[in-house]
C-alpha cells in the first residue's frame, strides 16, 4: 500500500523488527568489574534481553538536538543536553500560572514540545509527543557472550621490567596480596568483564503530531510555532536513531546494523493507532486487517529494509500535523 505524501498526520505508530548484532546498547548496571546486560521476563514466562524505552527515547532525544542547526530553538537546559529542560528555563519559572509556563515552554524550546518536560514550580508538566516501548528480544534470536579485557597503566610495563631486572628473578616474589609483586600487578593492569549481544528486537513507537504546540492546560495551541517544521525534526530524528543508532558503550560496541522491517500506521483523522506488537509473527497482517475496519481515516505502509524505512518517512514529512478543532469560549 502507498502512502498518500499529502495531508494531515494524526497519529505514527512505528512497528517493525530491527536485527543488532555486536552492540551492548542499554545495561542494567555494573557489579564489581562484570557490566550486567538488560533482561526481561516475558508474559509467557520466557526471559529475553531488552533495550529499554528511556535509552531509545534518549537516542531520538539526542538526535534531535544534533539535527538542528540552530540551537537558540531550544531553552537553556535543551541547548546542552540537560535532563532538567523546562525547569531550567527562567522564563519558564519565573511565571505566575502553570498556564503561562506551558506557553512559554513550548515557545521557547522545541525539545520540550516533541519529549515532553516536567517544572517544579509552577507545577506543571507536558507528556511527550514522542513514545516508545521496550525494544524486545524475540527469545530465539537473541544472543549474549560476556568478554574479558585488561586495562593497562602506560609506561607500567616497561618499568615494572627495569625493576625485575635490578631486584631478582620475578620467580623470587609471589602474588600473595600484599607483596610487591601483587601490588606492581593491581597498578598496572585492570580486568573487566563488557557483554555483548547480537540479536532481533521487536520495537514499538507512538508519535502523535496533533499535540505538537498544543497546551494541554488550556487546549489551545500556541500561537507562532512552526509546528510543521518540528514534526519534520520529528521524523528526521527516527531516520538517524536506526540508521545509526547512539546507545551505551558505542565507543567500543557500535552496533551493526543487519535488517529492518515493520509497518507504519498513519491516522490521517483523530483515530488512535493500533500497536500490536512484532513479537507475533503476524502483527503486519493484523495490522492490515485493523487499517480496514477505518478505510480512509488509516493508512498502513510495510517496509523491508532501512531505506524503505526512510523513504516512507520522507514522504511523510510533506503532510501536516493535525490540529484540533476546540471552540474558544468559556467552559461550561
Amino acid at each position: 500500500m502507498t502512502i498518500s505524501k499529502s495531508g494531515w498526520i494524526y497519529e505514527l505508530a512505528i512497528l517493525g523488527r530491527v536485527t543488532w548484532s555486536l552492540h551492548s546498547l542499554n545495561n542494567e548496571g555494573q557489579i564489581g568489574n562484570v557490566m550486567e546486560p538488560r533482561s526481561l521476563m516475558l508474559a509467557d514466562g520466557t526471559a529475553t534481553d531488552g533495550i529499554s524505552g528511556e535509552m531509545l527515547k534518549h537516542i531520538h532525544a539526542a538526535a534531535v538536538w544534533a539535527l538542528e542547526d540552530h540551537k537558540e530553538k531550544f531553552c537553556a537546559g535543551c541547548r546542552v543536553l540537560d535532563p532538567m529542560r523546562a525547569n531550567l528555563n527562567t522564563n519558564v519559572t519565573q511565571t505566575k500560572t502553570v498556564e503561562e509556563a506551558t506557553d512559554r515552554a513550548l515557545s521557547d524550546c522545541q525539545l520540550c514540545d516533541l519529549h515532553g518536560f516536567m517544572v517544579q514550580r509552577p507545577t506543571v508538566h507536558r507528556i511527550s509527543t514522542i513514545q516508545f516501548g521496550w525494544a524486545v528480544g524475540l527469545p530465539q534470536a537473541t544472543h549474549t557472550s560476556i568478554h574479558q579485557h585488561a586495562r593497562h597503566a602506560v609506561g607500567e610495563r616497561g618499568r615494572s621490567a627495569a625493576r625485575v631486572t635490578q631486584e631478582g628473578s620475578p620467580e623470587d616474589e609471589t602474588d600473595v596480596p600484599g607483596t610487591a609483586r601483587a601490588v606492581r600487578s593491581s597498578a598496572t593492569q585492570m580486568l573487566y568483564s563488557r557483554p555483548t549481544r547480537s540479536g532481533t528486537y521487536a520495537l514499538v513507537s507512538l508519535f502523535q503530531p496533533w499535540r505538537i504546540g498544543l497546551n494541554t492546560v488550556t487546549y489551545r495551541y500556541v500561537e507562532g510555532l512552526d509546528r510543521r517544521a518540528r514534526y519534520r525534526l520529528a521524523l528526521q530524528a527516527y531516520q538517524t536513531m536506526f540508521w545509526r543508532t547512539d546507545g551505551a558503550m558505542t565507543a567500543t560496541r557500535l552496533p551493526h546494523l543487519e535488517a529492518f522491517e515493520g509497518v507504519l500506521v498513519i491516522a490521517r483523522r483523530n483515530v488512535p493507532v493500533p500497536v500490536l506488537s512484532p513479537v507475533n509473527e503476524e502483527y503486519r497482517s493484523g495490522i492490515e486487517r485493523l487499517v480496514k475496519t477505518h478505510k480512509g481515516a488509516m493508512e498502513s505502509l510495510a517496509f523491508d529494509d532501512i531505506q524503505g524505512f526512510v523513504s516512507a518517512l520522507q514522504a511523510l514529512a510533506a503532510s501536516e500535523p493535525y490540529a484540533l478543532s476546540i471552540p474558544v469560549g468559556e467552559s461550561e
